[in-house]
């Protein structure tokens, strides 16, 4: 794919214990940050009208997506020190759309990501032993502070909301849908061959790139549908990526989850962590000193 006509500048701040996978460290201003994309290999032609492309779409998509699968995670990010890090972990993958997700994993300890319709969190014991949470709203509200943003891989999973006002445009290879959002816009690029999303792209007001998923390995899996199987999600910031969280899924399969298995949407209280986080409606990272005082 070629590289594309979003450029990221921006301010970085560093909060302590805040460690690259959410924040950037410094203030950095370089161009040319947009990852290229992949070329598709064959040119095929696009739907001349947005309401095919919605239907089409609407047809492959599953109308309550419900998946579980093993997951192999890697996590790139830049520590305090501006020196890149580089992590992984196995672990699983829970989905419930359009907004319940859990992603669990042990490397020295728990590794948690989690959202539902209120409230979002992400636990790292291992290394950086910090917790960060925050209402969904704020995160909405403030996306360019988010490194890793779980509402992104709903989107990714096959979960774009049609019922927006898309307009539709065509890149050689793909059809485009974008639609200006309150905190930017976002464009969704289909593959004209195969009709499946490759990547998704997020600005801000400005135009300037907040983040990517780029998807593919696709997988049809019964009763749940075209799902990428790898998910590569990168943050921007200062010019360049600060974030990277690559996700290949195995053992794809639908989820029905039982009542105590729907527990794993509720965030879980972020006992024994040395340092924890909440997004206020500022943008801002802030410790939530009533755990620091020992409340759990």
């Amino acid at each position: 794919m070629k590289n594309h006509r979003c450029h990221c500048t921006g301010y970085g701040s560093i909060i302590r214990g805040w460690i690259g996978l959410w924040m950037a460290v410094g203030l950095v201003w370089l161009g040319g940050c947009v990852p290229p994309k992949r070329e598709p290999e064959l040119l095929c032609p696009g739907k001349a009208i947005l309401e095919e492309v919605i239907d089409t779409l609407r047809a492959r998509q599953a109308a309550t997506l419900s998946l579980r699968s093993s997951v192999s995670c890697v996590m790139e990010f830049t520590d305090a020190q501006g020196k890149p890090k580089k992590e992984s972990f196995d672990g699983t993958l829970r989905f419930v759309g359009p907004d319940r997700l859990y992603l669990g994993g042990e490397k020295f300890g728990p590794i948690r990501i989690g959202a539902n319709p209120e409230t979002f969190w992400m636990y790292v014991k291992p290394a950086l032993d910090t917790a960060w949470y925050g209402p969904r709203r704020n995160v909405m509200l403030c996306p360019e502070k988010i490194g890793f943003n779980p509402f992104y891989l709903a989107d990714a999973l096959g979960q774009i909301d049609l019922s927006l006002d898309w307009l539709l445009t065509q890149d050689p290879g793909f059809d485009v849908l974008t639609v200006i959002e309150t905190t930017g816009l976002r464009r969704v690029y289909i593959n004209c061959c195969t009709y499946r999303i490759e990547r998704i792209e997020y600005c801000d007001t400005l135009g300037k790139l907040i983040a990517s998923a780029d998807l593919s390995d696709y997988k049809t899996i019964t009763d749940v549908g075209d799902i990428p199987s790898t998910i590569d999600l990168r943050h921007f910031r200062g010019g360049r990526m600060n974030t990277r969280l690559t996700l290949k899924l195995s053992g794809i399969a639908v989820f029905r989850p039982t009542e105590a298995q729907m527990r794993l949407f509720v965030r879980p209280e972020p006992k024994g962590f040395e340092a924890v986080y909440q997004l206020n409606e500022f943008c801002e990272f802030v410790p939530d000193r009533e755990q620091a005082e020992g409340r759990f």
